[in-house]
């Protein structure tokens, strides 16, 4: 019993750095897989640490995972004669640690993300109310004890991070339309707003859309539009649609593409972003070449430019050789594109993305088989919603997700779950 609790313990302080390094709100997290980093080998250690304790074998299926991600690996270096160890290195080092967190939780991997997350929630609205009530206390605070330093030195969103909260830098800070806006423990809002709509696709797996007796989904909602993020909010309103089509209650979704219109009338974070970027997308995409600074484009311009980069070597795109793209030929290292559907399709073409949409609807599958519902395939809404903004998908936390159907094995639907395994009660 005493062996029991230590294993659970430490399962989620493990999970607990997983969820930082997704933040990716410093230079520790943001190291992950770079071989010649301490926060890499942080990662590693507590990785190896995991696999000992909860007696993890590695089956033929990652075998199998390593060796296509290898020969895909090794297809693209020989087609564009140029390696990037540091990239194969963080392929590696993510699938390793996505196959652990899944062999540790299995059935329990929803349950145990909804209760970090609920941490963090906790932790993100404290310190947002503190920073609202007495921002030069917190802000001296933070100079004194912040964890790591922010990535990307003067160009960072990130001001200080408190490991479990970050403070944005005085950009960031000024983008709310109310009030600043709660980044959680991310590098920005829009990016903990996407692990929250994670956090409520796995509430609403195990108890439905419902918010009485449901204190988790309350408190993800309300952290949710304290980031005032439109990725956020928008994917929250995606899926209320899609739920409600698919529990066969057509009402309520006609009702939510109604709340969808009002509230992108309404809220300027989502009808002033949206349409913002729109009206500049064009303008941004036929210019890029003039850019002399850097500069981050928007969701709609990237996806664009990276379509482009798609259809130049749609079968298996560059791979790890991100110098080859257009751009970085013609000089161009200034333009920062954050789409994450476009960085899939752009960077690991047909191939690997066809496997990547494939793997990610049989967890879709797998999830709803674990939940007795439909509502498992609510993941592709989200993941995709992610990535339209993000690329949080190569993240292991989210890796954990897509690739849950093939590194999960045998799976115990929830009616049967009693008394067959207590990793996470």
């Amino acid at each position: 019993m005493y062996d029991f609790m230590i294993g659970k313990y430490f399962n989620y302080f493990y999970l607990f750095w997983i969820f930082v390094y997704a933040g990716s709100a410093t230079v520790f997290a943001r190291s992950l897989g770079d071989i010649s980093t301490f926060g890499n080998a942080f990662a590693i250690c507590l990785t190896i640490f995991a696999i000992s304790l909860n007696k993890i074998k590695f089956n033929t299926k990652f075998i199998y995972s390593l060796v296509i991600f290898c020969i895909y690996a090794l297809a693209t270096t020989l087609n564009n004669q140029t390696i990037n160890l540091l990239w194969w290195s963080q392929w590696l080092i993510r699938l390793a640690i996505a196959y652990v967190i899944i062999r540790i939780f299995k059935e329990g991997l929803l349950y145990a993300f909804e209760k970090m997350l609920v941490f963090f929630c906790y932790c993100s609205l404290s310190f947002w109310i503190l920073y609202l009530v007495a921002p030069n206390m917190l802000l001296n605070f933070a100079s004194f004890v912040h964890f790591s330093e922010p990535y990307g030195a003067d160009n960072s969103n990130v001001a200080y991070n408190l490991l479990v909260y970050t403070i944005g830098s005085n950009s960031v800070l000024n983008q709310g339309y109310w009030v600043v806006r709660n980044a959680g423990f991310a590098w920005e809002p829009g990016a903990f707003s996407s692990i929250i709509i994670i956090g409520i696709f796995c509430n609403i797996l195990r108890k439905g859309f419902i918010l009485s007796n449901n204190k988790h989904l309350i408190l993800f909602l309300i952290t949710l539009f304290t980031t005032q993020s439109t990725t956020g909010i928008g994917i929250l309103l995606a899926c209320s649609v899609f739920w409600a089509f698919v529990n066969g209650r057509k009402g309520w979704a006609i009702i939510w593409l109604i709340a969808a219109i009002f509230l992108f009338m309404v809220l300027p974070f989502m009808q002033e972003k949206i349409l913002g970027e729109y009206v500049i997308m064009n303008e941004q995409v036929r210019n890029v070449e003039n850019v002399y600074s850097h500069a981050a484009y928007g969701r709609m311009s990237s996806f664009v430019l990276s379509w482009q980069e798609f259809l130049r070597h749609p079968i298996l795109g560059l791979g790890g050789y991100a110098g080859g793209t257009y751009l970085m030929q013609r000089g161009i290292d200034n333009v920062a594109l954050i789409s994450g559907i476009g960085h899939l399709l752009s960077m690991y073409g047909a191939v690997m993305s066809f496997l990547f949409f494939k793997l990610l609807y049989k967890s879709g599958k797998s999830f709803s088989h674990v939940f007795e519902t439909k509502n498992g395939y609510m993941i592709i809404v989200v993941m995709l919603g992610i990535m339209i903004s993000y690329n949080l998908w190569m993240n292991p936390l989210l890796m954990s997700f897509w690739l849950f159907n093939y590194y999960s094995g045998p799976l115990i639907p929830q009616g049967q779950m009693k008394g067959k395994r207590c990793i996470i009660h």
